[in-house]
């Protein structure tokens, strides 16, 4: 759900009205049709948008909406698809036409310096366009975590490396470094700069060598360790990661390293990784923090 500027303002409207995009009921409940359509959705996760453009992960769909504009009124339907041939073909891989075109639970979408980014998480890798496309089916021009973009194995089909990912959820682009939540790694990758094919991260966060994927370094929680890792936002002072597995948010101020955080938020401090269901449930509690952002 959006929400654009109302026309018309006054105490009983307010000057921000909610836009209803993707399937709607008249009991309120959001039940997706069985067939995708140009307007519908099914359990999206990820949302990106500016003054041109809106953009949706439409995960249960396993595609990628974008509108060329963003809209006005409700149910306006998408003007170009990704990761299937048409707006009305669903399944895994453009379902089972190839994962060149194709996408696998897609879960973050985001515009950096003119490139589109989508962490394509199934599939273990992240997707690039040079550009954002304006016609439906554009391939993109590259792909991190994976050799080419035919390969969709978890780590590359072997062990962990620097160039491997699994179950990537998450990107961000804070303060000039490329920010990838390595989730099933247990590990935050992190580019000075926007990065290239094959290019190595300049950076692991959460693990002792690039080889490793362990939950929490392989001990307890601790202030730099990650149980699953999936987001990131910050600032030029201080960024943030949603360490969804311990049910926490870690921060850092300053520098950025593989280092003990500066903060806490969501548990009485760094090696506690208490569940709601199980720990005390407060205003400070949280309970797998999947998103966060900050302006």
């Amino acid at each position: 759900m959006l929400k654009t500027a109302n026309p018309h303002p006054s105490p009983l409207t307010p000057h921000l009205s909610p836009i209803w995009l993707g399937a709607k009921s008249k009991f309120g409940l959001a039940l997706p049709d069985a067939s995708p359509t140009p307007s519908q959705m099914y359990a999206p996760r990820g949302v990106y948008f500016d003054d041109d453009v809106l953009i949706v992960a439409d995960t249960g769909n396993h595609r990628i909406m974008i509108w060329h504009g963003v809209p006005q009124e409700d149910g306006v339907a998408a003007d170009v698809v990704l990761g299937q041939p048409d707006f009305y073909s669903e399944g895994p891989n453009a379902g089972g036409r190839g994962a060149e075109n194709g996408v696998h639970l897609p879960t973050g979408v985001a515009i950096f310096e003119g490139k589109f980014f989508v962490a394509d998480a199934w599939n273990h890798r992240v997707l690039v366009w040079n550009q954002l496309p304006t016609q439906s089916n554009t391939p993109p021009d590259y792909v991190l975590g994976q050799a080419n973009l035919r390969e969709v194995s978890k780590d590359r089909g072997g062990a962990v490396s620097a160039l491997s990912m699994y179950w990537p959820f998450g990107i961000a682009y804070v303060a000039g470094k490329f920010y990838v939540t390595d989730t099933g790694n247990r590990r935050v990758l992190v580019w000075h700069g926007l990065p290239t094919a094959e290019q190595p991260p300049d950076l692991i966060m959460g693990q002792d060598d690039p080889t490793l994927g362990l939950e929490n370094r392989g001990m307890g929680a601790a202030g730099n360790t990650f149980r699953w890792p999936h987001d990131v936002a910050g600032t030029a002072d201080v960024l943030y990661i949603a360490d969804a597995g311990n049910h926490r948010v870690l921060g850092w101020r300053g520098e950025v390293a593989d280092r003990v955080a500066d903060l806490v938020i969501g548990q009485k401090d760094f090696v506690d990784s208490a569940e709601w269901p199980y720990g005390d449930k407060n205003a400070s509690s949280m309970r797998f923090p999947y998103a966060i952002s900050i302006d």
